[in-house]
């Protein structure tokens, strides 16, 4: 089962769930290193200006849509689809099915302190989690090359990037090959959430899907970044629209023919 719907030129995935975790659970037992990625609209909007970060995106082994946006979007698709499936969830789904298993996991990501707090509180909230190895998104050049020899001796099944995007997408891109984790995920900003130092939204606002209004509630800085949500809304209009013209001129193409 390989169904993908494209939004505005990246290639997601359209998986539920539950199907996305049996997909990765059977990726931990095979031999291959896989990469996963969860666009929202803001990174989808991104990759429209950059044909480098979008080729990065589609060349992952699994792209989950991770926004109330993009499964709007779907519904404009072959595929469409009925819920997201945010990367903060599909890691802790993952902690749940792996923390009596013995498969590894090694997080690099969030500022300094954050990462070892988020390890600290996973291992807490998912007693048998192994946490092998834990660095911070703040290393300079030199250190980034012993964390990689570091993550070859260790060698942990499950690599966590947080380092924000495309900057986290543009390291598994360029590492992937050589590293010898099975999953290799972007994850952005989850270790903030993990740590317990950002909240995550109330059941009633994730159940509104109205994720994005509390974090705009609890950081109004973040409106110009809404505004890009705007924006994804205005872009799909119109590639919905210029596609419905595609159609129509080839329509009248073959009629001629």
């Amino acid at each position: 089962m390989n169904r993908k719907f494209n939004i505005l030129g990246v290639n997601f995935n359209a998986f539920s769930f539950e199907e996305a975790q049996s997909v990765l659970i059977e990726w931990l037992e095979g031999n291959e290193n896989r990469s996963v990625y969860t666009p929202n609209p803001e990174i989808v909007m991104a990759a429209c200006k950059d044909a480098e970060f979008m080729d990065m995106l589609n060349s992952a082994d699994l792209v989950l849509p991770d926004g109330v946006g993009i499964v709007w979007a779907s519904k404009f698709t072959e595929h469409r689809i009925r819920e997201r499936v945010p990367g903060y969830d599909t890691v802790l789904g993952l902690f749940g099915k792996i923390k009596d298993t013995g498969k590894t996991v090694y997080f690099y990501g969030g500022a300094k302190a954050v990462a070892l707090e988020a390890a600290d509180k996973m291992r807490a909230a998912y007693p048998g989690l192994r946490i092998i190895g834990v660095r911070d998104g703040f290393i300079k050049e030199a250190e980034q090359q012993e964390m990689l020899a570091e993550i070859h001796r260790l060698a942990p099944d499950i690599l966590l990037v947080g380092t924000g995007s495309p900057r986290q997408e543009r390291f598994i891109a360029r590492h992937k090959v050589n590293l010898p984790c099975k999953l290799c995920i972007g994850v952005g900003g989850s270790f903030d959430g993990f740590s317990g130092r950002v909240r995550r939204a109330p059941r009633i606002f994730i159940k509104l899907k109205l994720e994005w209004l509390f974090r705009l509630l609890r950081q109004p800085t973040r409106f110009k970044r809404q505004l890009k949500l705007v924006k994804f809304v205005i872009a799909v209009y119109k590639d919905k629209s210029k596609r419905k013209r595609e159609v129509k001129l080839y329509g009248k193409n073959i009629q001629k023919a």
